[in-house]
């Protein structure tokens, strides 16, 4: 088991948290003051990445490539395919497996 010394020699002066290197510290300790927010909601952040990833993933335009409805963000887009276009019909003429209404309606034009 690691002691502390064990942890490293660089000491986070705020949070106490021990580092092996200096550069890995120098990273954390922007954490405690770096402070990214959404323009559309009140979630923050201390990485610009993870604020991207937000939008993306609740704010952005999404559209539905099998009945083309618009949702708000990436996330609702995908449990919007995980319950509407999960259940697979399947032709009575040729026994195809369809993954959806909208490819099965396609598939009997």
């Amino acid at each position: 088991m690691k002691t502390e010394k064990d942890k490293g020699p660089h000491q986070c002066n705020i949070c106490e948290e021990r580092f092996s290197y200096q550069t890995s510290l120098v990273s954390h300790h922007e954490k405690h003051y770096t402070c990214y927010e959404c323009c559309d909601c009140d979630f923050r952040h201390h990485t610009l990445k993870e604020i991207k990833t937000h939008v993306l993933n609740m704010h952005t335009e999404q559209r539905c490539k099998s009945c083309n409805t618009k949702f708000n963000g990436y996330l609702r887009l995908k449990e919007h395919r995980a319950n509407d276009h999960r259940s697979r019909l399947e032709c009575e003429i040729c026994k195809k497996m369809l993954a959806n209404n909208a490819s099965y309606s396609k598939h009997m034009k």
